[in-house]
C-alpha cells in the first residue's frame, strides 16, 4: 500500500505530493531561490545537513504562499471556475448548444420586434439548403416597386386624398410597364377622362 499524508481535506499519496512539490519548486517564482538554497548546501561540503536544505525549501514555498493576498486566491478560482465552464460547455450535446443559440437569437428578435414569437418551424437539411441558396441569390426587381419609388410624393400640405390613393393602388409592375392601372377607382396611374 501507498503512503499517505492527511491533509484537512482528506488523504493524499506520499508519491503524489512529491511530485506536486518538485513540481512547484522549478517553478518561476522560487527557481532561483531554490538554487540558491542548494548551492549553499552543496558549497557545505562534508558539513552538510540535508535536513537544512528541506527545511530552507520549505520555508521558502511557505513564504510564497503567504504572500499571496485573497484577491490573488479569487483570481485563480475565478480562472479555474473559467476553465472547468470551458470544459462542461465543450462536453454538452451540441443540440443543447443549438437550442441555447436558436433561444438567444429568439429573445434578441422578440425584443427589436417587440412581439413575442410562439410558433417554431423546422427545416429538412434540404430545405434549409433552398432557403440558404434563396437568400444568396440577386434580388429580383419588382417593376411596381420601382414604380412607386420613382413616383413623386404627395405633397406635405396635399390635401388627405391623395396620400390616400397612393396608399390604396393595387397597380402591379406588369400593368405599369404595359401602361396600365389597377381598376381601383382612385388610382393615381389611371387617366382623368377629358370633360
Amino acid at each position: 500500500m501507498t503512503d499517505v499524508r492527511t491533509t484537512d481535506h482528506g488523504p493524499i499519496g506520499v508519491d503524489l505530493l512529491r511530485d506536486f512539490i518538485a513540481w512547484v519548486v522549478i517553478h518561476d517564482a522560487v527557481a532561483d531561490q531554490v538554487c540558491e538554497l542548494l548551492y549553499a548546501h552543496l558549497g557545505a561540503g562534508d558539513d552538510a545537513d540535508p535536513a537544512v536544505a528541506a527545511v530552507g525549501v520549505r520555508e521558502l514555498l511557505t513564504a510564497t504562499l503567504a504572500a499571496a493576498t485573497p484577491e490573488d486566491w479569487q483570481a485563480i478560482s475565478d480562472q479555474l471556475v473559467a476553465n472547468a465552464c470551458d470544459v462542461l460547455e465543450a462536453h454538452r450535446p451540441v443540440a443543447d448548444r443549438e437550442q441555447e443559440l436558436a433561444d438567444s437569437r429568439r429573445a434578441k428578435l422578440e425584443e427589436a420586434l417587440g412581439v413575442h414569437v410562439t410558433e417554431t418551424f423546422v427545416l429538412t437539411d434540404e430545405a434549409w439548403q433552398a432557403f440558404c441558396a434563396a437568400l444568396d441569390r440577386p434580388p429580383r426587381v419588382n417593376p411596381a416597386i420601382v414604380s412607386l419609388f420613382r413616383k413623386e410624393l404627395p405633397r406635405q400640405d396635399a390635401p388627405a386624398t391623395e396620400a390616400r390613393m397612393v396608399a390604396l393602388c393595387d397597380c402591379t409592375g406588369e400593368q405599369l410597364e404595359r401602361g396600365e392601372h389597377c381598376d381601383s377607382p382612385e388610382c393615381p396611374n389611371r387617366e382623368e377622362p377629358t370633360r
